[in-house]
Order: structure tokens, then sequence, then C-alpha cells
């Protein structure tokens, strides 16, 4: 390799040496090439070994576990990082301390140790408090988009847009033309989470075009996933489903199962809303057998979960459980509290008004704490909903008027849809006026139809739309 030959013909310092293998890794690693970062890695490595250098070794075997990242080989990554910290440690170089640290946090992630993850994070923060060098600076702005990333899961997105954004001061001092790639992607998830559909998609369409500029696959496949996920509840669904095939597509190409499964989520999710629940558990099922492992198989077998249980399934309660097990062991609150708040309308369907109310208030308050603060719009729906199953129909009304009233105030689409065309059922069933509620309606199903673009769904959507109409 003529680089590796040059250097040992040149005096240079290992500082000088390090900045230039940095450079080189995240150039390979960002376009998603592992066997070429993997090559170059084992070079710097063997050449750091015969030239006795600690540091070098540690920058070296960090390298490598970025060739493991690549290719979605998380335990063995993790224990490349682990050999490199002594080594980085104990020569004191803080910037690539710093990396080391987040590559620990990224791979604790990704093996499901969310609270772990942030420990690491943290740590690089506090090691770059007073720094002021750029590599530095680009960790910093790193470290705080992992924040973000793992306080999102974790189910907590306003404070994650808060880390989103200091990662962007960061990265803008460090002067690294791709880095504000990673913050905004985050972002579009942070909101998706939030019910900030509109500027979820903003971000996620920022971060998609700049990892489109820079060739960062990775980045391009996460970014059209967030875009698909908000342009599935503006509702924008022949977006969303372009985006969706761009995930799997992209997910397919380089290997990383977590992205495939994003679009398989997307799929279903649209899927759920058109109310074609056969083709949703497909979707749901697709995401699993691609990636059983990462955070993404606990978001989509719950979902898998209560789509069975609605379909009647005996085995979705089992399901269902072992997935929020599952997401609460890794400390994925974040998927576990929207799972459980889906669970709610199981238990609507089924009667279980006992189960309804036992968990009601408590998802309702998260809802409100971690959520948007208007999302316990969906408990008193579905609230509305069981009203009207007793046969308590002025009361289901008094409380539904209500609900609308809140709902005109935020994105949740869905979620209006359905509570439209329960105020219709009240007023219908109550002798009363109901022709502002199926104008309504006539509106929102216009807004999905002329979304649908070249998306292969008319014939679902023809099925679901003359269903509303002829209620």
């Amino acid at each position: 390799m003529r680089a590796k030959k040059l250097l040992s013909h040149i005096n240079l310092k290992d500082e000088d040496i390090y900045d230039f293998y940095l450079s080189w890794e995240m150039m390979l690693f960002y376009t998603d090439n592992a066997d070429a970062l993997e090559v170059v890695m084992q070079g710097l490595l063997v050449f750091a070994q015969r030239r006795g250098s600690g540091f070098l070794i540690g920058a070296a075997l960090d390298g490598l576990s970025d060739a493991c990242m690549a290719r979605n080989e998380f335990q063995s990554g993790l224990e490349y990082v682990e050999q490199a910290l002594p080594y980085l440690i104990m020569e004191a170089h803080i910037p690539a301390q710093m990396n080391a640290f987040i590559h620990q946090g990224v791979f604790q992630y990704m093996l499901k140790n969310f609270p772990d993850s942030l420990e690491s994070f943290r740590t690089v923060l506090s090691l770059g408090a007073g720094q002021s060098d750029p590599h530095s600076m680009y960790a910093l702005g790193h470290a705080h988009y992992q924040m973000a990333v793992g306080l999102t899961g974790m189910g907590y997105p306003a404070k994650a847009l808060d880390e989103a954004q200091r990662s962007i001061h960061y990265m803008r001092l460090s002067l690294v033309p791709h880095s504000m790639v990673l913050p905004h992607g985050i972002m579009g998830l942070a909101n998706y989470y939030l019910g900030e559909y509109a500027e979820g998609k903003k971000d996620a369409l920022k971060s998609l075009d700049l990892a489109k500029r820079t060739d960062n696959w990775r980045m391009f496949g996460y970014a059209a996933a967030y875009a698909g996920m908000n342009e599935s509840e503006i509702p924008e669904l022949g977006l969303a489903w372009q985006h969706a095939q761009d995930a799997i597509s992209y997910g397919e190409k380089y290997g990383h199962t977590e992205i495939i499964s994003m679009g398989y989520k997307i799929s279903g999710d649209i899927y759920v809303r058109l109310e074609v629940p056969l083709k949703a558990v497909e979707a749901y099922q697709r995401g699993l057998e691609v990636d059983k492992d990462s955070f993404m198989a606990a978001e989509n077998a719950a979902r898998l979960g209560v789509t069975l249980g609605l379909l009647g399934d005996p085995n979705a309660d089992a399901l269902l459980a072992e997935a929020l097990a599952g997401a609460s062991a890794a400390g994925l609150e974040g998927i576990e509290f929207n799972a459980r708040a889906l669970e709610l309308s199981l238990f609507i369907t089924r009667e279980d008004y006992d189960a309804f109310d036992a968990n009601r208030e408590t998802i309702r308050t998260a809802l409100i704490e971690r959520s948007h603060p208007r999302g316990f719009v969906w408990v008193d729906y579905l609230q509305s909903q069981r009203l009207y199953q007793e046969g308590k129909l002025e009361e289901s009304l008094a409380l539904l008027e209500k609900t609308l009233l809140v709902l005109d105030e935020t994105e949740f689409f869905w979620i209006h849809l359905r509570a439209q065309r329960l105020y219709r059922a009240l007023l219908e069933t109550l002798g009363k006026d109901a022709s502002a509620a199926r104008k309504k309606i006539k509106a929102m199903l216009a807004i999905v139809e002329s979304s649908l673009g070249d998306a292969p769904l008319q014939e679902e959507w023809q099925i679901f739309s003359e269903k509303i109409r002829d209620k």
C-alpha cells in the first residue's frame, strides 16, 4: 500500500499519522466501504506495532471497530473498542479517546443496551470539556448526536432535540463538511416521536440531501426511513411508500438490516392506516425476519403483536408481551410506552374495560410527558369509543367533541379521521345532524387520495375509502 510505504520514509509524528488515517477512516466509513476500511486499519495496525506506538495501535483497533460497524458486526466491534481504549487512555490522546468512547456507546445501543450507551457518551462530553481543536469539536458534535439517538430510543424526544441542537453547534465549529447529516437525521426521528411530523419530515429531508451529496449511504438509508415515517402520518402515503422502498433497497445493498427493518415498519404502518391488517402483518414479519437483534426488532414485534391481536390471533398476546419485555430490558422506553398505547386499542376491541382502566391514566400521562403535550387525545378518543360501545352515547359525544377541538391543533391525522368516523356514528345514532362530520371525512379522504401518487396502494385505497363512505 503506497500510503504505508510513504509513511515509513517520512519522519512524521504519531499525531500527524493519526490525522491522516482518521480522515481516511471517516471517508471509507461514511461511503460504506467496509472492506477497504478493514485493509487500511489492518495496515495501520501492522505499521503501529513495528513503530512501537501504543497510541497508533489503539487508533488502528478503534478503526477496525468502524469496519465492524459498517458490517453490522456489533459484538466484534465492541471487542475491538475495548482492546483500543487501554492504549488510548495510557497515551492520553483526548480526541482519540473521545472517538473510541463514542464507538463504544454506539455498539452498546445497537446491542440493545441504551442506558449504558448514554454513560459512554457522557464520558466523551466530560473528556471534551475545555478542548478547542477541530477533532474534539467534531467528537463533541458526534457525542451530542449520539446522546440524541439514545434519548429518542429511551422515550425522551424533546431532550433529544436539545442534544441535536448542541450537536449542530459543535459540528459547525469542527468545519467537517458532511457533519450536519447526523443531527438533522436524528431530529427527523425525534420529531416523529413527538408528533411533529411536518418538522420531522423537513429535518429528515435535509439529512437525506446531505447524505446523497456526500455519498453517505448508511445515513441516506436512515434519513429515507425517517422521512417515510413522518410522511405516513402527515399523510403523504406515496412519498412514504417510496422512502420505505429506498430504505429497504439501500439497507439490502449495504447490509444494514436495521434500515431494511425500518422500511418494512413504514410499509406495515401504511397498511394499518388503510385497514389492511393481513398485509401489515406480512410487512412487520418481514422486518423481523431480516433484523431479529437490533433495537428495531422490538418496534416491529410490538406492532405485529397489536395487529395480530386485532385479528384475534391466539399468539398475539405472547408476542406482544415478549416485545414489551425486550424493549424494557433494552431501555427502549419510547418503543415500550408507544406499544402500550397501541395495546389500549386491543382492550377496547375486546371490550376488556378493566384492562383499559388499569392502564389508561398511566399511558395518558406518559404521552403528555414523553411525547406531544396533546398526545393524550389517543386515550381520550379510545375512551369515547368505549363509552359508545357501552351505550353511553351522550357521555361519549361530550368527550369526543372536546377531543376533536384538541385534534384540530395537532398533526394526528389518522386519530382525527378515526374520531370523525366515531363522531358521525354518534350523531347518526342520536338522530342529530351529521352533515358536518360527513363533510370533514370526505375532505380528509381527499387528502389521502391526492397523496397516493404512483404507490401500489390503489386497490387498498378503494376498499378503504368505500368502506368509510358507506358507513
